[in-house]
């Protein structure tokens, strides 16, 4: 096992190199987070490559020199900035899991399913893609057990072989699964999600999960949750011995009249017969449409944070030693922010960031980041662009970098989902980042207009009172009336104003319930 190292885990400098029933997680370095190779032939079978970060290069794989690298039965999950990159070397990678894909044969992009990796727990679940889904060829003849010592090629009944090899056939990975469990057990482990306007409809509209049973004896099954919009079937019955069933969880009509906003529930999975398996699954149901939220057009500067020659104002047109120039002024008016507004960035720069202002996120979900870009970049074996997101302005998360050189020639709409990290928080920072970069080639660099916060805002307690007067009357209609159309006459949240909303507004004449409630809706 390699952790927790700071420069590459394995460099090899032409040399042949055999990599086998080896786990990579959490390790840094310049061109590869895990293993840098040089020239020369390797061998990577059954291997696993977790949460690795390289400055450049590599995450998990780095190959120069004319390298030739086979990689078969491996995972790769979450290495930045990317899984496996060969610069002047060839990787032929086959029945491996890679995060985002990699052309091959049996390679699939999953989620791999595994214990608990949060507590770096990288055993396989029962249901993982992982198991039987190896080469069996690819593993040398004298590798009998996994990195725990168990023993190899242990079949799993319950999973349908989709690995290379007669069976039976070996896991991805370097832990295999056992195949030793009893009791229930739920597939998939993940929650259900569905989102969908006010009013509906919600997709997805259901999910099913498959309950094994892994005894030599039938179980008894129960599925409960707590809301009213959303509904399992079956609730309960048997499950025969080394059998499996079937259970959808789907949302209900109930669904339609809720209002804005994010609502939670639970399906609890009890084995009834010896409570060995009970197990639960999240369900998050998302009501209502993402709109503009806050919106910073740029005609004026809105005092971010900049380092280096990050700047507000029109840019001139210049650079482009590489790649396109600089435009001559914004998407919709003439100023901008960019990374030096009179042409090309620096050779050898360390990361210099733009910093937003704090966002009040904390009435928002379904939270979406959308600007216009005008992007010049080496591809990332040498030059660096990023996009962070902060809650407290210390700890950033990557949203975004760039994947391989870009030239825009014209105004690009970039979109970031950054719900996981922005929804519910009171402080919310977005941080564009250019650099690092090499001593070579020189690009033009960021140019940044008309960002905007999108997002999803609880419905106001009296949604037709458009003047917030306490009641809805005559002025509200007409202000709906002549919103016909737009989106500025939305009484049930679906983004439109149409005959629904017209309706609405009717049913709703009169004195409203209480004041409308304050937005966090702004413009800068």
């Amino acid at each position: 096992m390699f952790r927790d190292n700071f420069s590459v885990s394995v460099h090899a400098f032409y040399s042949d190199v055999q990599i086998v029933n080896c786990l990579f997680h959490d390790n840094q370095g310049y061109s590869s987070g895990a293993v840098g190779l040089i020239g020369g032939n390797t061998q990577i079978v059954n291997c696993a490559f977790i949460n690795n970060a390289a400055d450049t290069g590599g995450g998990a794989v780095y190959l120069e020199g004319g390298v030739n690298a086979a990689i078969a039965g491996s995972i790769f999950r979450q290495n930045v900035p990317n899984q496996i990159h060969a610069l002047y070397g060839t990787a032929d990678v086959c029945y491996c899991l890679v995060q985002g894909g990699f052309d091959g044969e049996g390679n699939i992009d999953a989620d791999p399913a595994f214990v608990a990796p949060e507590v770096d727990d990288y055993h396989l679940m029962p249901g993982s893609p992982c198991i039987d889904a190896g080469s069996n060829p690819a593993l040398p003849g004298d590798v009998v057990s996994d990195l725990d010592g168990r023993p190899r090629f242990v079949d799993d009944p319950h999973t349908e072989d989709t690995g290379l090899g007669a069976p039976p056939v070996v896991d991805m990975g370097p832990l295999e699964f056992q195949a030793d469990v009893t009791g229930l057990y739920v597939i998939p482990m993940s929650g259900f999600e569905s989102t969908g306007p006010h009013g509906g409809p919600f997709e997805p509209a259901f999910k099913l999960y498959t309950l094994r049973n892994y005894s030599d004896a039938p179980l008894e099954f129960s599925v409960s949750n707590g809301e009213a919009w959303l509904e399992v079937d079956p609730d309960s019955g048997l499950i025969d011995a080394r059998g499996e069933v079937q259970v959808a969880a789907y949302i209900t009509g109930a669904a339609n009249t809720l209002p804005r906003g994010a609502y939670d529930d639970v399906l609890q999975f009890v084995n009834e017969t010896d409570h060995e398996g009970d197990t639960t699954r999240p369900v998050r149901l998302e009501v209502g449409v993402p709109a503009p939220i806050y919106s910073f057009p740029l005609d004026d500067d809105p005092g971010w944070a900049r380092e280096g020659l990050w700047a507000f104002g029109q840019p001139t047109g210049g650079g482009g030693q590489y790649g396109g120039p600089d435009p001559t002024g914004g998407y919709s008016g003439p100023n901008v922010f960019g990374y030096n507004l009179d042409g090309d960035y620096e050779n050898n720069l360390p990361p210099r960031h733009l910093i937003s202002t704090p966002l009040d996120c904390s009435q928002l979900t379904q939270v979406q980041l959308k600007f216009r870009r005008w992007l010049g970049v080496e591809q990332p074996a040498y030059d660096h662009v990023y996009i962070y997101v902060s809650t407290d302005k210390v700890d950033w998360t990557q949203v975004w970098t760039n994947t391989e050189e870009i030239a825009d020639e014209a105004w690009q709409l970039h979109e970031c989902d950054i719900s996981d990290w922005a929804d519910h928080e009171p402080e919310v920072y977005v941080r564009w980042t250019m650099g690092p970069t090499d001593g070579a080639w020189r690009y033009c660099g960021w140019n940044i207009d008309d960002v905007e916060i999108w997002g999803v805002e609880p419905m106001p307690d009296c949604p037709a009172d458009f003047d917030g007067d306490g009641d809805v009357d005559t002025a509200d209609l007409l202000h709906l009336l002549g919103a016909w159309g737009t989106g500025d006459g939305d009484v049930d949240g679906d983004g439109d104003t149409d005959t629904a909303d017209l309706l609405a507004l009717l049913a709703a004449w009169g004195d409203c319930p209480s004041e409308k409630a304050e937005t966090p809706k702004a413009e800068s």
